[in-house]
């Protein structure tokens, strides 16, 4: 079996210019767009390219992993709690504090003789 966490996280900013050539974008002018054969235009071409198979690869690195990958169920938020029926009657902001037995938080509980230890408060 073949098991492994992913989690990438990359927060980087560059902000570079030339300064023979300030003007020069290499997303709009590409290759062919630097001048005299400036190798500090180069470079901002190159580190252009590196982005750009960066992201062609996290892309590709999804497409590929999607079949096998697990969606989390999602954490029922308090709101939903005390939508479930939740018997000693206690808030929802109270609910994680409360002491009562699990069987009587659900709506239909056969339980009759046992009482929520809130309710004796």
């Amino acid at each position: 079996m073949f098991q492994f966490n992913y989690k990438l996280k990359v927060s980087e900013r560059v902000k570079a210019k030339c300064n023979r050539h300030p003007r020069y974008n290499p997303e709009r002018e590409g290759r062919g767009g630097i001048k005299g054969g400036c190798s500090t235009c180069f470079s901002l071409f190159d580190l252009h390219q590196a982005r750009l198979s960066l992201d062609a690869a996290h892309r590709e690195f999804l497409r590929r992993a999607s079949p096998w990958t697990r969606v989390p169920r999602p954490v029922p938020s308090r709101n939903q709690l005390s939508k479930t029926g939740h018997r000693c009657k206690v808030q929802a902001s109270e609910m994680w504090g409360c002491v009562c037995s699990p069987a009587l938080h659900t709506k239909n509980t056969a339980v009759v003789s046992k009482k929520c230890l809130s309710d004796l408060a």
